[in-house]
């Protein structure tokens, strides 16, 4: 049987439990992701938006921090596409991806 939203990642004290699956995702998915709350939520086991922010706030992470370019993984995006270090293969790659007729 399926948990209710409201008891996801959650141990039977009513607690939030890190080693659970639902938790450990909601971290690899704020941390390299950069996706908005409500998608993360939909993709970590049934969470709701409110559970989402308020594990993040336990862990003292901001999901606005991929999109401002403050976490390792964007700091690595960021590096990797700055156009002082595109290199000619990527950017091969990326305008082979352009509609045509642009």
């Amino acid at each position: 049987m399926a948990k209710k939203s409201s008891t996801v990642g959650l141990n039977k004290n009513r607690r939030v439990d890190w080693n659970m699956i639902e938790n450990l995702s909601l971290v690899g998915f704020v941390n390299n992701s950069g996706l908005h709350g409500k998608v993360i939520a939909q993709h970590c086991g049934g969470m709701s938006v409110g559970q989402v922010y308020n594990r993040c706030k336990k862990l003292g992470i901001k999901i606005t921090d991929y999109r401002n370019g403050l976490t390792d993984s964007a700091k690595v995006v960021i590096k990797r596409f700055s156009v002082s270090t595109m290199k000619p293969q990527i950017l091969k790659e990326i305008t082979g991806q352009l509609p045509k007729g642009l």
